[in-house]
């Protein structure tokens, strides 16, 4: 017997820290699995082993909302986005200034793009490529200057 469980996460005011891997990871390789948008709001992630905050979707694009968060001091990338992911910096987002000691500075990019997103400017943010990044026939991926 299997379930299938749809949510609309909203991981708001959460504190992780010095995890012996990852911060925080959410998976969504199936469309009915999480509904969007996926909200992160005023949440501390430090000092963890790995990425700072994963989101791995599949080809079905799903927003992600960032807003007021503490990403910093994680072995790794603050933030790492798979797949057809539609993703918004809000304000108020702290991330690490300086690398070294495995904190790596950029947006961790890789998967398949699905539909149509456009992936935003965030200050001087690089966008690192830590994997193929394959683009259906159908969809478009737009990247401002």
């Amino acid at each position: 017997m299997s379930y299938q469980v749809t949510t609309q996460p909203v991981i708001r005011n959460n504190t992780v820290i010095n995890n012996q891997a990852g911060g925080v990871y959410v998976q969504a390789q199936y469309p009915a699995q999480v509904a969007c948008p996926q909200v992160f709001e005023h949440n501390v992630i430090q000092n963890n082993a790995g990425d700072g905050l994963v989101v791995a979707n599949g080809t079905t694009r799903r927003s992600v909302a960032l807003t007021g968060n503490t990403i910093t001091g994680n072995n790794g990338y603050p933030v790492a986005f798979y797949g057809t992911t539609d993703f918004a910096f809000g304000a108020g987002n702290t991330f690490d200034t300086a690398g070294g000691s495995g904190v790596k500075l950029g947006i961790a990019v890789s998967g398949v793009i699905g539909d149509d997103v456009t992936w935003p400017a965030y200050g001087n943010w690089p966008y690192v490529v830590t994997n193929d990044v394959t683009i259906d026939e159908n969809a478009t991926l737009t990247i401002p200057a």
